[in-house]
């Protein structure tokens, strides 16, 4: 949501709290905090309210005087509300108690929590820059760290307690440093950077969906490559796969260089599966290893048509006029997606230019993406293509009844149509009444 829009937000909340036991005790704070300084839109607003179990009390509180457009969603077990005021129906807010945590389990990053000071709130947040903390309705900012604000100034990521204390109980912190060093470009400040590498070992207790999670927002970002460094210098890109942790230096640092055009394109934070496609394409067992890190069948069957498909566009030709749109044709038949084809297009694209300091020092992926804008244009692409006749068509003509044959006779129209697509039923039935594959 946009500033303003954010603003209005808590200027509502701290005038309908004004007169309440909640006055002075809700605050906002964390990322949207953050991104408020920074003059970024904000994703979330998350509420603390330092009073017992004050962020089930404030949700209902609000509930019960009208103020509401929903009955709240509370988790008891986390003292955690989830609510929408009337005057901003769309907009999702949560509200929590400050809390302090204790981990006595070191096979689980999940604490114990219990009722704490926003002093102990403060103390159990990840990064000095995610521990602002804004009264609402004064519009007072803290800063108990006493360094987020230079901290936010300076462009670091610290840790708010021990680095080597934090990392240890909850390793997915590791990961979300790299995480925001990436989105925001920031430098990881040294000893938390330290402890990040010494404590990158205790990842082996999160769940891959975990893992996975923070580095599709990783590899997505524009910082990628900076990103995939550090989880290399750091040993904590085995984690994340076996198979990208085992990759040697040349082939590792092949797939960076054929990343960076990818980040320039325009695709922004829509390009996993190009990106994923270009870190696994020199691995051993591609799709063994995303199924190891719980993606998705789709997008696994996404990301393997991608690698299956850029070595052929890389063969298709050259020069434009040396590229045979019947290959052309084949290719769009096989992928069935003119997106998803561009998608690949690009990827060889980038791949083929991994110096990235002169982009059209190779123009052949240039030439098949022309290729395919014209077909298209003109009508005679093979995406969704259907030839005129069937198999049933087939066995009527030839008076044969269901065998192998079949496939044949139908794959010799397919090939035929590659070259015309425009073929008529007619022309069809000639064609097979002039063959014989039984």
């Amino acid at each position: 949501m946009k500033l303003q829009v954010y603003q209005n937000v808590l200027n509502r909340l701290g005038a309908i709290i004004y007169d309440s036991e909640f006055r002075l005790h809700v605050y906002s704070v964390g990322g949207c905090e953050r991104d408020r300084l920074l003059g970024n839109d904000i994703k979330d607003i998350d509420l603390v309210v330092d009073i017992e179990n004050g962020g089930i009390k404030l949700a209902n509180w609000l509930y019960e005087n009208g103020y509401l457009q929903y009955a709240p969603v509370t988790y008891e077990n986390y003292g955690t509300a989830m609510f929408h005021l009337k005057d901003f129906p769309d907009i999702e807010l949560e509200a929590v108690q400050t809390r302090k945590e204790s981990y006595r389990d070191m096979t689980t990053r999940n604490p114990e929590t219990a009722y704490g000071t926003i002093q102990e709130d403060c103390k159990r947040r990840d990064f000095t820059m995610n521990a602002l903390y804004r009264t609402i309705g004064t519009d007072e900012l803290h800063d108990f760290t006493g360094r987020s604000l230079q901290d936010i100034d300076a462009q670091i990521i610290r840790s708010c307690d021990n680095p080597d204390i934090i990392f240890k109980e909850d390793p997915l912190r590791i990961l979300r440093a790299i995480r925001f060093s990436c989105r925001l470009g920031w430098k990881i400040e040294e000893e938390t950077y330290d402890k990040m590498e010494k404590n990158s070992y205790r990842l082996e207790i999160i769940s891959q969906e975990r893992i996975t999670d923070e580095f599709n927002k990783i590899v997505t970002s524009r910082n990628a490559e900076s990103g995939l460094r550090t989880m290399r210098s750091i040993n904590a890109l085995k984690f994340v796969s076996p198979q990208l942790g085992s990759l040697s230096n040349e082939e590792f640092e092949w797939a960076l260089s054929s990343m960076r055009l990818i980040n320039t394109m325009g695709y922004g934070d829509t390009s996993l599966e190009q990106r994923v496609a270009i870190l696994f394409m020199k691995t051993t067992l591609p799709e063994i290893a995303m199924r190891e890190m719980k993606y998705s069948n789709d997008l696994i069957k996404t990301i393997m048509t991608i690698i299956r498909e850029v070595p052929i566009v890389q063969g298709l030709g050259d020069k434009y006029y040396t590229i045979n749109p019947v290959e052309v044709r084949r290719q769009q038949y096989r992928i069935g997606d003119s997106e998803l084809h561009a998608k690949i297009v690009m990827v060889a694209h980038s791949i083929n230019n991994r110096d990235c300091l002169a982009i059209r020092k190779n123009m052949q992926a240039i030439h098949v993406m022309s290729w395919l804008i014209r077909l298209l244009r003109e009508g005679q692409d093979c995406y969704r293509y259907k030839l005129p006749v069937d198999g049933e068509d087939v066995m009527k003509l030839k008076g044969i009844g269901p065998c192998r044959a079949i496939k044949k006779y139908l794959d010799y129209l397919l090939e035929t149509a590659f070259t015309n697509p425009r073929i008529s039923r007619d022309d069809c039935i000639a064609l097979l009444s002039k063959v014989n594959f039984e």
